[in-house]
C-alpha cells in the first residue's frame, strides 16, 4: 500500500509527538521587531515604551532593580530570562488558584459540569504552559545550542496560544463568573497577564536574533524536499517506518530492539482491546528509546486518547482509510468542554484518564495512620498513570485530607464524602477518627464503620451511571471488608490494602481469625502461619484480645471484616521484599493471594540522601491537618546544637499515650542518662487527649531543668516528627512501633526502642527485635511495670556507639539501603516497590479487559 494512502494519524503523530518544536511560526507583528529595537536605557519606562505590553515590561524591569545583581542596563538577552521566569512564577500562581477554586466547586456540590470542565481546562492549559516555560528556561541555563530559534519560538507561542483558550473557556461558562465572580476575576486576570509576559518574552526572543537572521529566510525549514513527498527534516528511517507495510513493521520488531509494536484489536487477537490501554501499557514499559508502533486493527474505536508529552516517537498505523476509525463521543450536553472533547490530546501530566472518569475508588479506615497512606497512594498510582483517583470518606475525614491536598496539590484525586451521624453509634459528637479517642469507645468506632456500606453502594452506583466505564478497581482498607460484597455485586475488581508491614499484619490477621487466646496454656504460644520458632507471648495481646471469644464487639467486627478481604482479588502491602522477605513469604502463604509490595510509601524527600537537615521545611509540608506543637525552624536549630547521632526522639503517635505513673519514671529516667532527647508529651492515660499539658505530670521542676541544661526539648502534643529523624543528630527513637512510624525510622537508618501499647504494634515490636535486630524492647503494654533505672539502663546501652547499639545502628542503616534502593527509579531502572505498583497497574488493566 503506498504511504500516502495509509491512515493519516501516524504522520500526524511523527510530526506532534516525535518532533515538537520543529513547526515554522507565522511572521511576527511589527511591534515585536520594534520592541527589539528599542535603545538601551536605565528607565524602565524608556526601555519599554515600544513594549507590546508597557506595564508588564516595567513590571519586570523593576523587580530586576530590586535585585543585588541587577545590571543598570539590559539587553534584550538579560531581560529575556527573568521575563520567562516571571512568566513561569505567574503560571504556577494561577494553577494553584484554578485548583483551589476546583476544590471549593466540588467541597459546595454545585452540579454543573462545564464549570468544572472550564476550571479543568484551565488547569490542564497551565500545566501544559508550565511545561513549556520549563523546557525554554532549562535550555536556557544548562546547553542553549540544543534548542533551536524555532524551538522556542514555537514553545512560547504554544504557552500564548494556551492563555488564551483558558480565557476563552471561562468566558463560554458565565455561571463561573456569577457564582465566583471575585475569585474567578482573579483567575481571569493571572491569566490575562500570563498573555501580555510570554508575549514580552516572545519579542525578546526575537530581539536576539543575530542581525542577519531573517524571520522569513534562511531560519524556515523546508517542508518539502524537491524529489520526495517528505519533509526534508523527516530522517531516512522514518521515510522506510512510513512506506513499510504492516507485515514489515511487524518483523522489524521481531529483529530491532529500536521498535515496539503493540496491536490493538477489538476482537481480542490483538495485545490490547482499546488504543487507550496500548497507550497506557507503553507508558509502562523501560525506557523511551526507538520507535513505537501501535498498529489499531479494522474497527471503531469510541475513546478520547491523551499521550504525555513525555512519550516520544509514538506511531499510530490503521488497516487503511475509512477501516480504522477512531470517534469521539464526548459532546457540551453530556458536560464536555469544546477542548476536552478532542480525540486526540497530548498532556505534560495526564496519558489516558480524563478528569472527569474516575478510574480508581479508594477508601481508607478511618484513622489518620490509614488515610496518609491511602492518600499517598493515591497520588503515587496517578503519578504514574494519570488515572483520576476518589478517595471516599465520612465528611471530617474528607476536610482533613483537603488540608493536606491543598498543602500538596495533585488534580487527578477527588474528595467523597459519605454520610456519618457518630451520635448514631454511641460515640462523642464528630467522632470520626481514632484519633483522642478514649480506648473503650474505639470497638464501637470500628464497628460504626460498617455503616458506611450502603451510602457506599450508593456512591458507586452513581459513578456507573455517570460513566461511560466503570472505575478500573476498588481499593479498600483491609478491615473495610464489606466492599468485598460491594464489588462483586456492581463487577467490579476489589483489592485490600494493608497499611502495615507483613509479618504484623499476618499476626494480627492469625490472632482475630483463631480465637479465643484466654484459655492459653502457657505465657507462650505458637501462632497459625507461623513457624514453631516464632513463639508469642501473652502480653503480645491487648486486653481487647485477650479477653475475644467471638460474640465481644470487638471480634464481630475483626473476624468478617478480615475473612471478607481474604476474598479479594490481592493485597497491598505497604513494605519492600527487601525489608520483610520473611513476613512477606509467611503472608503469601497464609492468605493464598497475590500481594504487591508497593512501600515504604513515604514522602519523597524522606527517601533521598540529601533530606538530612532538610531545613526548608519540605517534609513538613506533606504533613497533613496538624499543626506542631513546636515550629520545625525552631526544632531543627535545637537539634543543630546537638552532637551527630546522639539524640533520643520519644513519641507514641497521635492514638497513644502513657499513664501518669509512667511518664513520671520516663523522666527520671531521662534526667539521670544524660542524653539529650526530644520528647512529645500529651495529657495521660485517663484524662482528656485534647486537653491543656499539666505540670504535675511530670516530676517538679522537670521542665525548667531540661530547658536550662539544654538537655531535653519538650513538645506539647504534636512534633514535625519527619524532620526529626531525618536529622543528623537524631540517633535512637523510643517508639509505639506503629507502622508508619517505623518505616519513618528505619529509611532514615535510625535506631529505636520498643514500647508496643495497641493494635500490631507488639508483632511489629517483636520483629524489629527478633528478625531485623535493630530494637530493643523498654517495655510492653499500658499495664507493665517500669522503673527510672531500667529507662536509664536501656538508653545508655541502645545509645553506646561502642557496643549494642553500634551493631543496631549498623543494621538500621543497611535497612535503610534497602529501603531507598526498593523506590528507586533511575532511567530503566526500578526498585522492586517501583515494579511491583506498575505490575499491579498492568494487572487491573488486564483484567478489566478480561471481564
Amino acid at each position: 500500500m503506498p504511504w500516502s494512502k495509509r491512515l493519516l494519524l501516524p504522520l500526524l503523530f511523527l510530526i506532534t509527538l516525535s518532533l515538537t518544536g520543529q513547526a515554522t511560526p507565522k511572521p511576527l507583528q511589527s511591534h515585536f521587531t520594534k520592541f527589539s529595537r528599542s535603545p538601551l536605557n536605565n528607565s524602565p519606562s524608556y526601555y519599554c515604551k515600544d513594549a507590546p505590553y508597557i506595564s508588564a515590561c516595567e513590571t519586570v524591569l523593576l523587580s530586576l532593580k530590586t535585585t543585588k545583581h541587577a545590571s543598570p542596563k539590559f539587553t534584550p538577552k538579560q531581560l529575556f530570562d527573568p521575563t520567562l521566569q516571571f512568566s513561569l512564577n505567574h503560571a504556577e500562581m494561577a494553577r494553584a488558584h484554578v485548583y483551589g477554586l476546583s476544590l471549593s466547586y466540588q467541597q459546595f456540590q454545585l452540579k454543573n459540569k462545564l464549570v468544572l470542565g472550564a476550571m479543568n481546562d484551565c488547569m490542564e492549559l497551565l500545566d501544559d504552559t508550565i511545561e513549556l516555560l520549563s523546557n525554554v528556561i532549562n535550555g536556557s541555563n544548562t546547553n542553549p545550542s540544543t534548542h533551536s530559534f524555532d524551538d522556542v519560538q514555537t514553545w512560547l507561542s504554544a504557552a500564548l496560544t494556551n492563555q488564551e483558550t483558558c480565557i476563552q473557556s471561562l468566558q463560554n461558562h458565565k455561571l463561573i463568573m456569577s457564582t465566583y465572580s471575585e475569585n474567578t476575576s482573579l483567575l481571569g486576570s493571572l491569566a490575562q497577564n500570563l498573555v501580555h509576559y510570554i508575549t514580552n518574552s516572545l519579542a525578546l526572543h526575537v530581539s536576539s536574533m543575530k542581525p542577519d537572521m531573517n524571520p522569513e529566510g534562511s531560519r524556515r525549514r523546508l517542508l518539502l524536499s524537491s524529489d520526495s513527498n517528505f519533509p526534508s527534516w523527516v530522517s531516512k528511517s522514518e521515510r522506510k517506518l512510513l512506506e513499510a507495510s504492516v507485515e514489515e513493521i511487524v518483523g522489524w520488531n521481531k529483529s530491532n530492539t529500536n521498535i515496539k509494536v503493540a496491536v490493538v484489536a477489538k476482537d481480542g487477537s490483538g495485545t490490547h482491546k482499546t488504543i487507550g490501554e496500548a497507550v497506557f501499557g507503553l507508558l509502562l514499559k523501560d525506557g523511551n528509546n526507538g520507535r513505537t508502533v501501535i498498529h489499531v486493527k479494522a474497527g471503531t474505536y469510541h475513546e478520547n486518547l491523551k499521550f504525555s508529552t513525555k512519550q516520544k516517537k509514538v506511531m499510530l498505523i490503521g488497516d487503511g482509510k475509512g477501516k480504522s476509525v477512531i470517534v469521539s463521543d464526548r459532546n457540551s450536553e453530556e458536560g464536555w468542554t469544546t477542548f476536552q472533547s478532542a480525540t486526540v490530546d497530548t498532556h505534560p501530566k495526564l496519558t489516558m484518564a480524563s478528569q472527569q472518569q474516575i478510574d480508581i475508588v479508594m477508601i481508607p479506615m478511618m484513622a489518620h495512620g490509614h488515610l496518609i497512606p491511602f492518600l499517598a497512594l493515591a497520588k503515587q498510582i496517578h503519578h504514574r498513570t494519570g488515572f483520576t483517583i476518589a478517595i471516599v470518606n465520612t465528611p471530617l475525614n474528607i476536610q482533613y485530607l483537603r488540608s493536606a491536598l491543598h498543602k500538596d496539590p495533585t488534580p487527578g484525586i477527588t474528595l467523597a464524602e459519605l454520610p456519618f451521624n457518630s451520635a448514631d453509634h454511641g460515640l462523642p459528637p464528630n467522632t470520626e477518627s481514632t484519633e483522642n479517642l478514649p480506648l473503650d469507645l474505639i470497638g464501637n468506632f470500628f464497628a460504626s464503620s460498617v455503616s458506611l456500606k450502603a451510602p457506599f453502594h450508593n456512591f458507586m452506583l452513581d459513578i456507573l451511571q455517570k460513566q461511560t466505564k466503570r472505575p478500573l478497581c476498588i481499593i479498600s482498607d483491609v478491615f473495610f471488608g464489606w466492599t468485598v460484597d460491594v464489588a462483586k455485586i456492581l463487577g467490579i475488581l476489589n483489592y485490600s490494602f494493608t497499611t502495615g508491614g507483613a509479618y504484623g499484619t499476618l499476626a494480627y490477621v492469625s490472632l482475630w481469625l483463631n480465637l479465643p487466646h484466654r484459655q492459653t496454656d502457657s505465657e507462650e504460644f505458637s501462632l497459625p502461619g507461623f513457624p514453631q520458632r516464632c513463639r508469642f507471648h501473652v502480653s503480645h495481646l491487648h486486653r481487647f484480645l485477650r479477653n475475644a471469644d467471638g460474640t465481644d464487639i470487638w471480634s464481630r467486627f475483626f473476624q468478617p471484616q478480615i475473612s471478607s478481604s481474604l476474598q479479594s482479588s490481592g493485597w497491598l502491602c505497604n513494605t519492600a521484599e527487601e525489608i520483610e522477605p520473611f513476613g512477606l513469604d509467611l503472608l503469601r502463604k497464609y492468605i493464598k493471594l497475590p500481594v504487591w509490595t508497593i512501600g515504604p510509601i513515604l514522602p519523597k524527600p524522606l527517601l533521598t540522601k540529601s533530606s538530612t537537615n532538610p531545613s526548608n521545611g519540605l517534609l513538613y509540608k506533606q504533613h497533613a491537618g496538624k499543626e506542631p506543637g513546636i515550629s520545625p525552624e525552631k526544632c531543627l536549630q535545637w537539634l543543630d546544637l546537638q552532637g551527630t547521632d546522639s539524640v533520643l526522639y520519644i513519641s507514641f503517635g497521635s492514638q497513644n499515650t502513657i499513664s501518669a505513673s509512667h511518664m513520671i519514671e520516663l523522666a527520671f529516667g531521662l534526667e539521670e542518662s544524660g542524653n539529650p532527647f526530644i520528647w512529645v508529651i500529651r495529657p495521660p492515660i485517663g484524662f482528656d487527649m485534647k486537653a491543656e499539658f499539666r505540670a504535675e505530670w511530670l516530676p517538679e521542676g522537670f521542665e525548667e531543668r531540661m530547658s536550662e541544661s539544654k538537655q531535653g526539648l519538650l513538645v506539647k502534643n504534636w512534633a514535625p516528627q519527619l524532620e526529626i529523624l531525618s536529622h543528623e543528630s537524631t540517633g535512637a527513637f523510643l517508639s509505639h512501633c506503629g507502622w508508619n512510624s517505623t518505616l519513618e525510622s528505619l529509611s532514615q537508618g535510625v535506631r529505636m526502642i520498643g514500647w508496643p501499647m495497641a493494635a500490631e504494634q507488639g508483632y511489629n515490636s517483636k520483629m524489629l527485635v527478633e528478625e531485623m535486630g535493630v530494637a530493643v524492647e523498654l517495655t510492653r503494654g499500658l499495664q507493665s511495670s517500669i522503673s527510672r533505672e531500667q529507662v536509664k539502663k536501656v538508653i545508655q546501652m541502645v545509645m553506646d556507639k561502642q557496643g549494642k547499639g553500634g551493631d543496631m545502628k549498623k543494621k538500621a542503616q543497611e535497612i535503610a539501603k534497602h529501603i531507598r534502593a526498593a523506590v528507586r527509579e533511575e532511567g530503566k531502572e526500578k526498585g522492586s516497590s517501583i515494579q511491583a505498583l506498575d505490575d499491579f497497574i498492568s494487572t487491573i488493566i488486564r483484567k478489566n479487559e478480561e471481564l
